[in-house]
């Protein structure tokens, strides 16, 4: 808020929010978008298969059933709850 931000990579739908907010009027959207890496991986310690087979498993129907977006959501309701605490003065990083 003191004007010392340059850059804010994050999830577009979260910085769109932050963009409605009044303390971000200053701020402006790049045109620029970050694609999501097509090798993004979790991966275990050591090569056990059945702990590999559960892992797609679960994250697949994470996907699947809507808990990764929720998680964005979840994400892009935490920013804007600590953005408003920043232009209030209550928190200071």
């Amino acid at each position: 808020m003191a004007g010392d931000c340059s850059l804010l990579a994050d999830e577009r739908n979260t910085l769109e929010r932050l963009q409605a907010q009044p303390d971000w009027r200053f701020y402006r959207m790049l045109d620029t978008r970050l694609k999501a890496s097509d090798d993004a991986r979790v991966y275990l310690a050591s090569n056990d298969r059945q702990s590999l087979a559960y892992l797609r498993a679960a994250l697949h129907s994470w996907q699947r059933d809507g808990g990764q977006e929720q998680a964005w959501g979840l994400h892009g309701n935490a920013v804007l709850i600590d953005s408003l605490k920043v232009g209030q003065g209550l928190v200071c990083h």
